[in-house]
């Protein structure tokens, strides 16, 4: 679903405050005790999440760069829409929602852009069943293309408002915003197999740590999910707005849109283990060495968390343009470089992480 739009601030980047718990045992990466998991149920082979706790610590100012020219690997134009992100192999997919097309390009240049029509507003991309599939929002369906022709191979109705996308095993997930459900399906067939309910306004899902996790947006909350049995493990309160997610090998961090933050999840515990202020409006993360590369609105740009210590140490922007109309602005790494989308603008950057 595409973002409300968003008034713009040069202020609301000066300031950040990180918002973190002590250390818990056991953990060793984005330390803290849970600041508020509320987790509605856990499995038994889970600790229950402990009562919250929380200590604010206010980090020094950040104040966002302009990065020069020299930081960007390529910049590629023409890509109306241009939103969710994907890197299989050696190409980069992009989905160009205003022109109902998955765009594939060479990751080093840029060029050329290789555009296959797909339905209507592609959004988001997952690879599963050995395609990469696009959630199309307005037509309500998945398309599958080949991963090294990027020729559709089938297109399956699954529902209305189709946005975020996860491959487990054979099976495709689908994010159904509409209904408030993710629904399990064969890739072959495109049959829905099963059906879960989740929590209102979902956006996008990530499998992590043998589970599904669903972002959802309009309520706050994590909804985690054994996709085997398809059953919920737990509905976690995590923040305002949460949207992108990316898992480390003990954590989830999750972008939070809304309340300018990124969340730090105990995938152990399902307990919220920290929050740091990011301003900008994050909306996507990225996982590169020692760090969390985050996607901002505001800008566009991207936000550096030092992923150890928690704190967010660099803020830049990729471009002038100013905060987006329009949101589902992704980021994804390959080697040395970074690449981020820019709705409004219909571009993709390259950026060169030692920048970063």
């Amino acid at each position: 679903m595409v973002s409300p739009k968003r008034s713009f601030t040069s202020a609301s980047f000066v300031v950040a405050i990180l918002v973190l718990a002590g250390c818990t045992s056991g953990s060793t990466e984005g330390g803290g005790t849970p600041t508020s998991p509320n987790s509605s149920t856990s499995p038994s082979s889970l600790a229950p999440a402990s009562s919250p706790t929380s200590t604010s610590i206010t980090s020094p100012p950040v104040r966002p760069e302009q990065l020069p020219t020299a930081a960007f690997g390529w910049t590629a134009g023409n890509i109306k829409g241009a939103a969710g992100l994907l890197v299989v192999d050696q190409a980069l997919w992009v989905a160009s929602a205003q022109a109902n097309a998955a765009v594939r390009t060479p990751l080093r240049t840029g060029k050329p852009l290789v555009s296959t029509p797909v339905g209507a507003t592609p959004l988001r991309f997952a690879s599963a069943g050995g395609l990469i599939w696009t959630s199309n929002s307005r037509a309500g369906s998945v398309t599958g293309l080949a991963p090294a022709t990027g020729k559709v191979q089938s297109t399956f109705s699954v529902g209305q408002e189709p946005e975020g996308l996860a491959g487990f095993g054979p099976k495709l997930w689908v994010v159904l915003q509409s209904s408030n459900t993710i629904v399990e399906m064969d890739t072959t067939s495109g049959q829905r197999t099963r059906t879960v309910r989740v929590g209102h306004g979902p956006r996008l899902v990530i499998a992590a740590a043998e589970s599904l996790w669903v972002s959802n947006f309009t309520d706050g909350t994590l909804t985690r999910i054994n996709p085997v049995t398809a059953k919920v493990i737990a509905t976690i309160n995590v923040c305002g707005g949460p949207q992108g997610m990316a898992a480390t090998s003990n954590r989830l961090w999750v972008a939070c849109t809304d309340s300018n933050q990124i969340a730090s999840v105990d995938m152990a515990t399902n307990a919220v283990s920290g929050r740091i202020a990011v301003p900008g409006h994050p909306d996507a993360i990225a996982i590169s060495a020692g760090s969390a590369l985050v996607s901002l609105d505001d800008g566009p740009g991207i936000a550096v968390i030092n992923r150890a210590r928690a704190k967010l140490t660099k803020s830049v922007l990729v471009s002038s343009h100013g905060a987006l109309r329009d949101g589902n602005v992704d980021i994804v790494v390959a080697g040395d470089l970074c690449y981020i989308s820019s709705f409004d603008e219909s571009k993709v950057y390259a950026v060169k992480v030692s920048f970063l």
